[in-house]
């Protein structure tokens, strides 16, 4: 197996050992359960991180890289737990690849898993595609693997990637019979990882009335106080009211402020 390492602006790659598991070939329901408690019980990330590369190499996944897309509404939080080598992530986010590459697009606009070869043909869509499939390919990180989204809470969105080298064969069992199990895998871990990231960071989730949501989000149609009284049938001064109320909860200098970053932080829907 190689990976890839920075030289004068280029990248070569070097040879790293691979650790292989041997495939189990099942996450039932009591292994499920097993999980489930064993994630109720961890107090950081070193443990989970643990936890989970040992469900996912069950069924011979060598890598995964969970990723936060977009944090859930009033949680200014940023969490990316991975056992990819670490030359491939600085390589992959020094050539920007999550612009071109369609599994994160896939991901924020899907709710099933996914399998990555149902995604080759974009994948040869362009050089820089075509060039992020070579080398992955090189580093082991791809074609084989699969994705779970993860949707929620409150507008979140999130993605538990994982792949290795497996058989064509080896993936076709694990999806056709277990891929609803890793999806539960997927879940459980999304949830402990909110509760760590969020417990550890001390991020209350901002809490908006349905008044100051509808407010706000008539604000970021372009509508204004006037109209807004009107479509919701109250006065401008209680229009005003919630706006200010909306804006100081989201620690912003004006209704247009305020409108904008409930919609960054996933409150409203413009």
């Amino acid at each position: 197996m190689t990976t890839a390492v920075e030289d004068e602006g280029k990248v070569a790659l070097a040879p790293v050992r691979v650790r292989r598991f041997a495939h189990s070939g099942s996450l039932g329901a009591i292994s499920l359960n097993a999980y489930a408690e064993r994630l109720e019980a961890v107090d950081g990330f070193s443990e989970l991180r643990s936890a989970l590369e040992q469900a996912l190499a069950s069924h011979g996944f060598e890598y995964f890289a969970y990723v936060i897309i977009r944090a859930p509404a009033g949680r200014p939080m940023s969490r990316f737990l991975s056992s990819y080598p670490q030359e491939w992530i600085q390589h992959y986010r020094r050539m920007d690849y999550e612009f071109v590459d369609p599994i994160f697009n896939r991901a924020a606009t899907s709710v099933l898993p996914f399998r990555w070869d149902g995604l080759m043909p974009e994948m040869l869509t362009t050089d820089r595609r075509r060039k992020l499939i070579s080398e992955s390919i090189e580093v082991g990180v791809a074609p084989v693997g699969l994705t779970v989204p993860l949707h929620g809470p409150e507008s979140g969105i999130a993605a538990l990637h994982m792949c290795g080298r497996l058989s064509q064969s080896e993936m076709d069992e694990i999806w056709h019979r277990h891929r609803f199990s890793l999806a539960s895998v997927a879940a459980l871990t999304h949830e402990a990882i909110l509760r760590l990231a969020c417990g550890r960071a001390g991020v209350t989730a901002v809490e908006l009335t349905d008044r100051e949501r509808e407010c706000l989000t008539w604000t970021s149609r372009g509508k204004s106080v006037g109209e807004i009284s009107e479509i919701l049938s109250i006065s401008s001064a209680t229009v005003k009211f919630h706006l200010r109320n909306a804006s100081e909860k989201l620690d912003t200098y004006s209704k247009h402020h305020a409108s904008v970053r409930a919609v960054v932080l996933g409150l409203v829907m413009p």
